[in-house]
């Protein structure tokens, strides 16, 4: 069996490499070793980012219809339980109304809560909905060998009678998404580097008459009284999942999943209610680990996700990051298998993505620690924390600073959309670059080399769409209304390259126009300028010409220098002006209306 690209695990990550490659017209198989989602919902948070990337594959409506209602994601509560326990303090993951104002201009799509089974569904049918991508499940894959020309992977799969079913698929590449285990990376010997375990967890899977305790109006909370620190995840009117932390004393003997029994107790102990009738559908005890892989990539083999990194769930982070890796990697896979971008341009996934995945594991371990600060601190006094006593009212008023000041809003814009790729596929701003410092206390958006490229409504023909909708699949130009030798060139540019390339003079009387002239300002440029965007939206180069020296050839010769550069290709001279060239709409396949 021969195909483009095989992608080794169905968890979300590897859903989503398989849906981008194959919507790029890859031909892709898709191999899991399980047989069905786990209903552990193990992730909840979905970044604005991530539902933009979703909104890319046609999943977002679909997703949201699954989530849970904005109303419910207002606070995160802390209580001593979650029903009749007394107040602790109450942090907004909504923000303030300033918050939320800026995050209406920030993006098309705003952050959702939704378990990580659901996302699993929902990637689950886009992909069976493309004929060029295969899935099958029940299956173990083994990278057997590489070569100059792709990998070999061993399928073995299971069979009824008891005994196994082996095949072997020839791929160009393949992607190792196979979760935490990382059976991958490890059998090819890439190690891995952090902090190691930092604690144990116990999750719990339960259903309950949740609806019955009508003061809940938020969907988490965190519970902390004398028997357990905690926190409590209502999932829908009858299902919810806790997650009890272990006390760092009892980390190493705590590796058995208790008996259901104890399972039923601890659910009525953080939820307050003694009699409550629960059903418990899925209990795991698992290690909280910090480690990031010591090279994202083995020849051939690609590492993502879970695979590439392991993060404290605190904050939300891994699973966003794990879906934006497979989208900085699918164009790049799919632009040297196309045949016009270089092999070298896949070294720039390592180097773009693993100094954030470093960076975002240091925020998720900080703010885990002052996780296990609380529980240090309500297990030294067991009792305080419930007391109505003048100290047991102190003790609240200390941990509600406590909790209040481990760390920022890990939804917040500035850490959804704030970091930028210091090296990579991108050529850097003649201009000195700004101080990478991520994340910022508030998110502004600009368009300096390695950024994710903003956010702007405009009309297409008269049609509402955002920035967004025209980075899928092609390099893109926009340049301001006095642009249009910007728009020659890119043509000529793209027919001379190979390079799918559009290009719009913003405003200029064409197709593409900004009916709130916030384009120019939010993207920081003058009425001649360009910023050109990657096809996974974040900005490749801009430049900064005045109108009078634009001159067509110029910029012709400037820009096939660019485009050779970031595809890591030596390229061909420029051709001659072509009426055959591809026009900027031969590139756009946008979102269907309504």
């Amino acid at each position: 069996m021969a195909c483009d690209a095989v992608v080794i695990g169905a968890g979300p990550v590897g859903l989503a490499a398989a849906l981008d490659l194959g919507r790029l017209g890859a031909e892709v198989l898709l191999v899991e070793r399980r047989t069905e989602v786990a209903r552990l919902p193990k992730a909840m948070a979905v970044s604005a980012r991530s539902m933009e990337l979703l909104r890319q594959w046609g999943c977002d409506r679909a997703l949201r219809a699954r989530g849970l209602p904005p109303w419910r994601s207002r606070n995160i509560d802390w209580r001593t339980s979650v029903a009749n326990g007394r107040h602790i303090v109450s942090l907004p993951q909504l923000g303030d109304a300033a918050d939320v104002q800026s995050a209406l201009g920030t993006s098309p799509q705003t952050w959702l809560n939704v378990p990580q089974y659901a996302v699993e569904e929902v990637l689950h049918d886009a992909v069976g909905r493309l004929p060029n991508v295969r899935f099958w499940q029940g299956v173990e894959a083994v990278v057997e060998e590489q070569d100059d020309r792709g990998v070999r992977v061993r399928l073995d799969r299971s069979a009824d009678d008891g005994g196994s079913r082996r095949q072997w698929a020839r791929a160009r590449y393949a992607l190792a998404a196979d979760g935490s285990r990382a059976v991958t990376r490890r059998r090819l010997g890439v190690g891995a580097g952090g902090d190691g375990v930092l604690g144990t967890s116990l999750s719990i899977a339960f259903h309950a008459d949740l609806a019955a305790l009508a003061q809940l109006e938020n969907a988490f909370y965190w519970v902390a009284n004398a028997r357990l620190v905690g926190m409590v995840t209502l999932v829908s009117p009858d299902f919810a999942v806790l997650n009890v932390l272990d006390p760092p004393a009892r980390m190493e003997t705590s590796a058995a999943t208790p008996p259901r029994g104890r399972l039923v107790e601890l659910v009525r102990v953080a939820l307050g209610v003694p009699d409550l009738e629960v059903s418990v559908e899925a209990a795991e005890r698992w290690k909280i680990v910090h480690d990031v892989a010591d090279t994202y990539r083995r020849e051939r083999v690609f590492f993502l996700g879970d695979s590439a990194h392991r993060f404290p769930p605190t904050g939300g982070l891994g699973l966003n990051t794990g879906l934006a890796e497979a989208h900085n990697l699918t164009w790049k896979l799919d632009a040297v298998m196309c045949g016009w971008a270089a092999e070298e341009l896949l070294d720039s996934y390592e180097r773009e993505r693993r100094p954030l995945a470093l960076a975002t594991s240091r925020m998720a371990v900080r703010h885990f620690r002052s996780m296990l600060t609380v529980l240090e601190r309500v297990g030294r006094l067991p009792g305080r924390v419930e007391s109505d006593s003048r100290r047991g009212r102190e003790f609240r008023r200390t941990l509600a600073g406590l909790v209040a000041r481990t760390g920022r809003n890990y939804s917040a814009d500035s850490v959804t959309f704030g970091y930028a790729y210091p090296a990579g596929a991108l050529v850097a701003d003649e201009e000195e670059e700004p101080a990478h410092q991520w994340p910022l206390d508030r998110y502004v958006p600009h368009t300096h080399a390695g950024v994710r490229a903003p956010h702007v409504w405009l009309l297409l023909d008269g049609r509402p769409v955002s920035s967004l909708d025209l980075f899928q699949g092609r390099f893109t130009l926009l340049t301001g209304p006095r642009g249009h030798a910007w728009v020659r060139a890119a043509r000529r540019a793209s027919a001379s390259c190979g390079v799918p390339l559009a290009a719009f003079a913003v405003g200029g009387g064409g197709p593409l126009e900004d009916p709130c002239g916030r384009w120019t300002v939010v993207y920081g440029v003058g009425p001649a300028d360009a910023v050109l965007v990657r096809p996974d939206g974040h900005v490749a180069w801009r430049k900064r010409v005045s109108a009078a020296a634009a001159d067509e050839e110029a910029l012709l010769r400037l820009l096939v220098s660019v485009l050779n550069q970031v595809t890591c290709t030596s390229g061909p001279e420029p051709a001659r002006d072509s009426k055959d060239a591809p026009s900027a709409q031969d590139w756009l396949d946008l979102p269907p209306e309504g």
